[in-house]
């Protein structure tokens, strides 16, 4: 499923213009990312020799989809290059530890809010880290949304706690 966050930007040199995007329409298969990138021809047109970035994610931002627009062909050609080799350098990373039954202090180091079809915080996501460098995925507090859209909360210090649905982080 495709969330609502979709990002349309443009870049000219080093600066970073984000486009003005339309309301997709409801549902499921709404294609919210096709209209991003519609915004942003609309987007690159007005602006000849501009760059565009389109960005979107899955539910739990675990999918990405990406595009780089423009009026030119990049200097370069697309390579692409065998999937083994960038998987050999994820393998070789190792795997962070996860705690399945943690409670207690912790520290955000990645958030994400997802928007509801009209533009408004729905469910904020946290993936935190207790003081043994074990991480865990918690939904944020409902009353904590709205901060979380204007302010990043990767290192700031929560509160873990559990109930029989999910993980619920509290920021402090």
């Amino acid at each position: 499923m495709m969330s609502k966050q979709v990002t349309a930007a443009s870049m000219a040199g080093t600066k970073l213009v984000v486009a003005p995007r339309s309301v997709p329409p409801k549902g499921s298969s709404a294609s919210v990312a096709m209209h991003a990138i519609a915004d942003m021809v609309g987007h690159l047109r007005a602006r000849p020799g501009a760059r565009g970035l389109v960005w979107a994610n899955g539910w739990y931002a675990t999918k990405h989809a990406v595009g780089v627009y423009g009026q030119a062909a990049p200097p370069k050609p697309y390579r692409r290059r065998a999937p083994a080799t960038d998987q050999a350098v994820i393998d070789a990373g190792g795997a962070r530890p996860v705690a399945t039954g943690y409670t207690g202090v912790v520290h955000v180091v990645a958030s994400t809010v997802l928007h509801d079809s009209d533009g408004a915080p729905a469910t904020g996501i946290a993936i935190v880290e207790n003081a043994a460098g074990e991480r865990m995925c918690a939904n944020l507090r409902e009353d904590q949304l709205a901060d979380a859209c204007t302010a990043s909360l990767v290192g700031r210090r929560a509160h873990l706690t559990r109930n029989a649905d999910a993980a619920q982080v509290a920021i402090e």
